[in-house]
């Protein structure tokens, strides 16, 4: 008998332990855990990548991982005007989840396609993709909304082709003020006669309110959700900014993606954007 009790309370206390580990862990793992919590619309994933390289798409055309971003850049086509000149706001409710990673990527494989693209990077409180390019970080965002220096003066190459980008800069005392005046319009408007797409590398929403400034000047916003990392929270919080239409075209970039919490792209047959035959459908969707 007591064989009996220690073998079946063998069996059920890890099962239990399981179970509550699974019903208190407040992460997102699979993509039902992202559509049971919201409706905004999913618009690509991006598959899970094991090296260190930040810029893998140049040396890496053929991965996986470059297949999931010309997939998400496949869908931004459907979605964006095609008579304009595309901003497109890559945003992050939280750190860590892969905003810097997926805006430089998605600019990269933009270029690959033989369109002019300016990446920009508006974190001035934490800049970093300066080092990822290798380039200086004197002059940038913060000095041309400053008045200190002209638009072209703060263009860098880099060697990606058709690739250019402008760093953040110094980091200034007051970042929210710099990008809320006439400025940052103009930057835009100057950016639009030289470039064919803009993408804007913001900080995170939730612990400051710069995301929400430039993301008002942007075709669509892009808000990124890490599997395994990004909360049930950060959902909510995205939902509030759609509930009161905050942002133009809200929609989602599911990040860190396995077999295991997200089906292929090309496999699922529930995805919102993947059918060419959708494109009617996609143009007039409400997001």
């Amino acid at each position: 008998i007591n064989y009996s009790i220690g073998f079946i309370l063998g069996l059920i206390f890890p099962i239990f332990i399981v179970q509550l580990s699974e019903y208190l862990n407040d992460s997102l793992l699979k993509k039902e855990d992202v559509t049971k919590l919201t409706r905004v619309p999913i618009l690509g994933s991006i598959v899970h990548y094991r090296d260190n390289e930040f810029l893998t798409l140049k040396d890496n055309p053929r991965s996986n991982l470059a297949e999931s971003f010309r997939l998400l850049r496949t869908n931004l086509k459907f979605i964006l005007p095609v008579d304009k000149k595309k901003v497109i706001a890559v945003q992050s409710t939280n750190p860590g989840e892969g905003k810097s990673f997926i805006s430089s990527n998605l600019a990269t494989i933009l270029a690959m396609n033989n369109i002019k693209v300016l990446l920009i990077d508006l974190d001035m409180r934490l800049p970093s993709l300066h080092k990822k390019f290798n380039v200086d970080n004197n002059k940038g965002i913060s000095s041309y909304l400053g008045n200190q220096n002209n638009f072209d003066e703060i263009i860098e190459n880099t060697s990606i082709e058709n690739l250019s980008f402008i760093p953040s800069g110094i980091i200034p005392p007051n970042p929210t003020e710099l990008l809320d005046n006439e400025n940052f319009s103009n930057l835009i408007i100057e950016a639009q006669k030289q470039f064919d797409y803009i993408i804007m590398d913001n900080p995170p929403l939730s612990i400051v309110a710069d995301g929400i400034i430039t993301g008002r000047h942007a075709d669509i916003n892009l808000f990124i959700v890490r599997f395994g990392y990004s909360k049930r929270g950060n959902l909510a919080l995205i939902n509030d900014l759609v509930s009161k239409n905050t942002l133009p075209k809200i929609t989602m970039v599911l990040n860190d993606a396995t077999k295991n919490n997200y089906e292929s792209s090309y496999n699922d047959k529930n995805h919102a954007y993947y059918y060419s035959s959708k494109r009617d459908k996609l143009k007039n969707a409400t997001i």
